[in-house]
């Protein structure tokens, strides 16, 4: 069995039944062996980028580790957004990459050249800030050693890529016939001393509340108690809200849901946090889009306490932080369960604020029906309502379906829903291939922007070649809509890049479609909506939805900021979003019992 064999066979043994590929002669040996590998289906995209991001949205999906083969020099950098959006946002994933043989990679280790051997690249330089573990194979006897470490660290604590790089040489070399190294975890039992202290710490600043409140994000799910968590806030009838990572954590109609707090978040959950007294932070590294630019206005009349796997994220600037806690929900949420709170204060009446600001506050409006093009807002409220249960949705980056998607979504009981949280990264649109592959090749939901659908567009012939029922909507709203408001904000309306007018053209996304024979539907107007995303998602097959939008539809509502006269900007209050309630109707928005 040869080094490339040994690896695929190993792969195999962990679960490991789809990868993300793009062939190349430096990997050469690595390829034929996955070839030979039945048990494991390859994906074969057209950008190592497109690789890298379904290799993390199929993992974040699934649970199991992700998987991306590569080629060496080139086929390594194009992976670099991929691999570092999956490390931001907690994937575990794998990607192993094809090098020159040996001594060049060696040499380039040693020594301080630019590039030495065909396409060899000094990998490591490019990948460690990205990776929770790298390492070259450079002897047969080590393959298994690196093998079982990279798996273990790739899911261990806060989870996240690791990559394996494989001279060429070494891809084809026999196993030895007894393999003594292998890797063993530090013995490093989960302390239940900690543990019930953390939860004990919870518990009592529960019970002292009068207005608790619980941030959930993808830690939860990460950690696998979401079952857990939905029991705790049901027990012990706290109101929650969630990131943009965590929305499908908890159903919208769910009575204890308030929403989507950020500087592009839905209003009821920004004015809860700013009610609350004591905020509960599990499984979210209370990002800016999360807290906001001045994050010390953040939940600033509450007692705010976190708990977080990482220890760098809980140690960073942010937030008025009351407890740091260091520690795993995989041992925490159980425990955290079964504690008792013994609440001093009846805060029903406090849930039920919460509720009514939901109800009273909409992200969706009834004017958004209204117009000759289709709102982005309306759009998802519809898509929403026609969409099953176990649907699946991944929402691109860029700077207006990401927001929008995340505001607007009313997430159901067994749906999920994907983002490119930390980077927001237009183009994520193509990681549909993994949450489709992971959704056991089921009805996959795909939002992008007319703009942010151009960065990846050759993934529909990969789309085209796997014919699977993949449905991509595209918001058309002429360019860039984000970029354009920006512009005419604080740039005095000088538009620059954002639309054709500016110097950007971004074509038709049917006429797109339809070159890669895929089936194309455009939208045109409000009054075709339903009918026609009727159609889309009835087709047994591909589609790509074009729905022509506003060029200056509002982003709203959001956390906005004057400018002064010195040109800084300050942000306004955390509740205080744009557009602006009247003074007296904010001011009532404060809970008093």
């Amino acid at each position: 069995m040869t080094v490339s064999e040994y690896m695929m066979n190993f792969l195999k043994n962990k679960s490991v039944d789809t990868a993300f590929v793009v062939v190349g002669g430096l990997a050469m040996y690595l390829n034929d062996a996955l070839c030979k590998t039945p048990e494991i289906s390859p994906v074969f995209v057209h950008h190592e980028q497109a690789a890298a991001m379904s290799a993390d949205a199929y993992a974040r999906i699934s649970g199991k580790l992700g998987f991306a083969m590569v080629t060496a020099g080139p086929g390594v950098l194009n992976t670099i957004n991929g691999l570092v959006g999956g490390y931001v946002d907690s994937a575990p994933m794998m990607i192993v990459s094809g090098q020159a043989n040996l001594p060049f990679a060696a040499h380039m280790n040693d020594s301080n050249i630019r590039q030495y051997g065909i396409q060899g690249i000094n990998t490591e330089d490019f990948v460690k800030h990205g990776t929770k573990y790298y390492a070259l194979i450079s002897d047969p006897a080590e393959v298994a050693y690196h093998l079982e470490r990279a798996y273990y660290t790739a899911f261990e604590g806060r989870p996240g890529p690791v990559w394996l790089e494989v001279p060429l040489n070494i891809q084809r070399m026999e196993m030895p016939k007894n393999i003594t190294r292998h890797f063993t975890a530090k013995e490093n039992p989960v302390s239940e001393e900690k543990t019930v202290a953390i939860c004990n710490k919870i518990s009592h600043a529960l019970s002292k509340a009068k207005r608790p409140l619980v941030l959930a994000g993808q830690g939860v799910r990460l950690a696998g108690v979401v079952d857990e968590f939905i029991q705790f806030i049901e027990k012990n009838t706290l109101p929650v809200v969630t990131t943009r990572l965590g929305i499908d954590i908890i159903e919208y109609e769910h009575r204890l849901y308030v929403g989507h707090p950020g500087t592009q978040g839905d209003r009821a959950a920004n004015i809860t946090i700013q009610n609350a007294d004591v905020i509960v932070v599990l499984g979210s590294r209370m990002s800016t889009s999360s807290v906001g630019h001045e994050p010390r206005m953040f939940g600033e009349d509450a007692e705010i306490y976190v708990v977080d796997a990482d220890n760098e994220e809980l140690n960073k600037p942010g937030p008025d932080i009351k407890e740091r806690l260091n520690g795993d929900l995989r041992y925490i949420m159980p425990k955290l369960l079964e504690a008792p709170v013994s609440f001093t204060h009846n805060h029903e009446g406090w849930a039920d604020f919460c509720e009514m600001l939901k109800l009273k506050y909409p992200v969706m409006q009834a004017e958004y029906k209204e117009g000759d093009k289709v709102n982005s807002y309306y759009l998802i409220d519809k898509l929403c309502s026609m969409l099953d249960d176990d649907a699946v949705i991944l929402v691109d980056g860029g700077g207006s379906v990401h927001p929008v998607g995340a505001q607007g979504w009313k997430i159901k009981k067994g749906q999920r829903y994907l983002t490119s949280g930390g980077l927001a990264t237009m183009g994520y649109w193509c990681a549909v291939l993994g949450a489709c592959a992971a959704n056991n090749y089921k009805d996959t939901i795909a939002i992008t922007g007319d703009g942010t659908f151009q960065m990846n567009i050759q993934e529909l012939a990969t789309i085209k070649q796997l014919s699977k029922p993949i449905k991509i909507i595209v918001v058309n709203n002429n360019g860039y809509l984000s970029i354009r408001h920006t512009q005419r904000n604080f740039m005095d309306d000088r538009l620059f890049g954002e639309s054709p007018a500016s110097g950007l053209f971004c074509p038709s996304a049917v006429t797109m479609a339809e070159a890669y024979g895929i089936k194309g539907v455009r939208i045109n107007k409000p009054e075709e909506l339903e009918s026609k995303l009727a159609e889309v998602l009835a087709f047994d097959g591909p589609v790509v939805c074009e729905v022509m939008s506003p060029e200056w539809q509002l982003i709203v509502p959001r956390v906005a900021s004057d400018r002064l006269p010195d040109g800084t900007l300050r942000q306004r209050g955390f509740d205080d979003m744009f557009p602006y309630l009247p003074e007296d109707e904010l001011a009532a928005c404060k809970y008093i019992r």
